[in-house]
């Protein structure tokens, strides 16, 4: 039976031409393999072949798995190309400027293995291979600590390239994943991150926003409903960085941070909010990602 391998540098996801190859299971590691049965992606995009809705198989699940452990998505993984899988799909290729088709065929395959050279993961080669068995959480929190310490380098990389820019000498970047907020100073004209803080992002109900934003509006106490909170530094509209959340006397309602529990704003503790507050000039960049 002949195999189909999609291999770039960091990457590999092995896919069975036919639907009745044995189970494969996504591993995380640091070997960069390749399969002596498998061809290359050039070879690959000569066969046109795809996945779409009605697909099903163990590379559907792969597929699958693959959005559920890097994108966050929450499909089932049942090996089936439904509307579940589909969707996200169409959501990961508007993401990446890619055709909006729903269809896995060869430049979204690509684009998944390489999980993009601008994440820059390339401390994981992730392969599908016969046999091998890693639950979906142990993927997840492998996939976690990556990210974790690439981050930083990502958005001083995109700094330095100027694919992102603040008016100001200070840059703000929000990880929703990690539930960070980063900090960077230009110091000797190169970008330095100077904090890490920990955050609160937004519910499943009322996400926080994502994208490039520029700091606005400042101000030290405002009310929200019947709660108040201090600090608050405009991201874009009624989005903000601020505290955790108070009530008329003062005291602190809910001082949780690190969870997706907000109404879209970023909740940082009080100190971190003031410092926000207090050392951030109006019009510095803000970048908030996934």
């Amino acid at each position: 039976m002949k195999k189909t391998i999609l291999s770039v540098a960091v990457a590999e996801i092995i896919i069975s031409c036919g639907m009745q190859a044995k189970a494969h299971a996504a591993t995380i590691n640091n070997v960069n393999d390749t399969n002596k049965d498998a061809i290359t992606i050039s070879t690959l995009q000569k066969s046109e072949k795809v996945l779409s809705v009605g697909s099903k198989g163990e590379v559907v699940r792969s597929i699958q798995r693959l959005l559920n452990s890097l994108e966050g998505c929450s499909i089932q993984e049942d090996g089936l190309y439904g509307a579940e899988t589909y969707n996200a799909v169409i959501k990961y290729q508007s993401k990446n400027g890619l055709i909006q088709d729903g269809i896995v065929g060869i430049q979204t395959a690509t684009k998944l293995c390489s999980i993009d050279s601008k994440t820059k993961l390339n401390t994981i080669d992730l392969k599908i291979e016969n046999g091998a068995k890693m639950s979906k959480e142990n993927t997840l929190n492998e996939t976690k600590t990556a990210i974790k310490k690439t981050v930083n380098e990502i958005i001083k990389s995109e700094l330095d390239t100027k694919e992102i820019n603040s008016e100001t000498d200070y840059f703000i970047a929000v990880s929703k994943s990690e539930r960070q907020v980063y900090i960077y100073h230009m110091e000797n004209n190169s970008w330095v991150n100077i904090k890490v803080l920990t955050c609160n992002i937004g519910a499943i109900d009322s996400p926080t926003i994502e994208g490039n934003f520029s700091s606005g509006l400042k101000g030290k106490l405002l009310k929200i409903d019947e709660t108040y909170v201090r600090y608050f530094t405009q991201i874009s509209g009624n989005y903000l960085f601020h505290s955790v959340i108070y009530d008329e006397n003062g005291q602190v309602i809910d001082g949780r941070l690190g969870g997706a529990i907000s109404h879209g704003c970023v909740r940082l503790s009080l100190d971190d909010a003031k410092y926000i507050y207090d050392t951030i000039p109006a019009r510095t960049g803000i970048k908030i990602i996934k």
